[in-house]
């Protein structure tokens, strides 16, 4: 058995930006905690549309913070960026964490490189 997640909440961020957004992280703590096996897949890059962050006013109201700006921030400039999805599997099992990412790999043909 292995699990399908997301990986983080937003793509790779800007150089010192993580230290302000630790949640968007969130995702890959636990497994680390447990010590279960995972890893991530890039299976798609981040289009024009969804490079930016919506601004406040679009958002709910309990999402107006600062963590919603720094998030808007480290967006700037996203497009073309990879998103990944996490395979984690229960612990010793890393030969079939390895496994199903590659087999995800293989499926997906990602192959896109990010614009820089």
């Amino acid at each position: 058995d292995a699990l399908l997640l997301p990986s983080l909440a937003l793509p790779a961020l800007p150089h010192g930006a993580s230290a302000q957004l630790t949640p968007a992280l969130s995702y890959t703590f636990l497994f680390n905690i447990l010590q279960w096996p995972a890893g991530v897949v890039p299976v798609t890059v981040v289009s024009a549309p969804e490079a930016e962050y919506p601004p406040n006013l679009e958002l709910p109201a309990d999402q107006r913070d600062s963590l919603a700006a720094k998030a808007r921030d480290a967006m700037k400039g996203a497009e073309g960026l990879p998103m990944a999805v996490q395979i984690a599997t229960l612990p010793h099992q890393d030969e079939l964490c390895l496994f199903v990412m590659r087999e995800l790999e293989e499926e997906v043909n990602w192959c896109a490189e990010p614009t820089l």
